[in-house]
C-alpha cells in the first residue's frame, strides 16, 4: 500500500492533537433522510460533523449518495468536504465504485462515465480534499484525472498511472470470504492455510491425537 506522505502526516498530526483514531462515515442514505433532497443530505452530514468533530480522526463522505441527487448533490458534497476541512480534519475523496453504495451505482461494475468521474474528482479536490481514491474506473480516465489534479490520487482497480495504490488487506493476503474483484492480485492464500489448519486440528481431535503428551500438563 502506498500512502501520500502529506496525507499520512496530516492524519498523524490529527491523531496526536485529538487523541483519537475514530473515522466517521458520512453516508446520507435516502431512506434515512427526512426528504430525499441534496439539502437534507447536506444538513444531516453538517450536523454529524459538528457533533463529532472533536472526537473524530477523519470523516469519509460517501460521494455516491450525493451523486444520485444530481448537480445539487455535488454542490452539497462540496459544502460537506469544506466543512470537514474547516474543522481541521483531513479528507480523502473517493471517486468511482463505492462498495457501500453498489445499489446506487448499479452493482459491482466498472464506472465508465468519464465526465462524471472528472467532475467528482475535481469537486472533491476543489473543496479541499488532500487526496482522491479512484476505484474501479478505466485506466485512461484515472490517468486523466491524476494529470488534472494537484492532489495525489490513490488507485484501486484504476490502472498504473495513479500516484499511489491500495488494496483491501483481506483481498491481498487471500483471506476474503466474499467475491474478490478481478483487479486484485492475491499475494498469499491465507484462507486456504487457515482452512487446512482447522481441518487438520479437527481430525486430530476426533482421532484423539490431540492433545498429546507434549501438549498436556503433568
Amino acid at each position: 500500500t502506498t500512502v501520500p506522505p502529506s496525507f499520512l502526516s496530516r492524519l498523524e498530526a490529527r491523531a496526536r492533537a485529538a487523541d483519537t483514531l475514530l473515522c466517521v462515515g458520512l453516508d446520507p442514505h435516502p431512506e434515512d433522510l427526512p426528504a430525499q433532497t441534496a439539502a437534507a443530505a447536506r444538513d444531516l452530514c453538517l450536523r454529524l460533523i459538528e457533533q463529532a468533530q472533536d472526537a473524530a480522526l477523519a470523516f469519509k463522505p460517501n460521494a455516491a449518495f450525493f451523486e444520485a441527487l444530481g448537480a445539487s448533490g455535488l454542490d452539497a458534497l462540496r459544502e460537506v468536504i469544506a466543512a470537514i476541512v474547516a474543522a481541521g480534519i483531513p479528507v480523502m475523496g473517493h471517486v468511482g465504485l463505492r462498495p457501500q453504495a453498489v445499489n446506487q451505482l448499479g452493482g459491482y461494475r466498472v464506472q465508465r462515465d468519464r465526465d462524471q468521474l472528472l467532475a467528482d474528482a475535481a469537486a472533491a479536490a476543489d473543496a479541499g480534499a488532500c487526496g482522491v481514491v479512484l476505484e474501479c474506473i478505466p485506466a485512461a480516465v484515472a490517468a486523466e484525472i491524476t494529470a488534472s489534479l494537484t492532489v495525489p490520487t490513490i488507485g484501486i482497480g484504476a490502472g498504473p498511472d495513479c500516484d499511489g495504490q491500495v488494496l483491501v488487506l483481506h483481498d491481498l493476503i487471500g483471506l476474503s470470504l466474499d467475491r474478490v474483484p478481478r483487479f486484485v492480485r492475491p499475494y498469499a492464500d491465507l484462507k486456504g492455510t487457515v482452512t487446512d489448519a482447522l481441518s487438520a486440528w479437527r481430525q486430530d481431535v476426533e482421532a484423539r491425537r490431540f492433545p498429546a503428551a507434549a501438549e498436556t500438563p503433568a
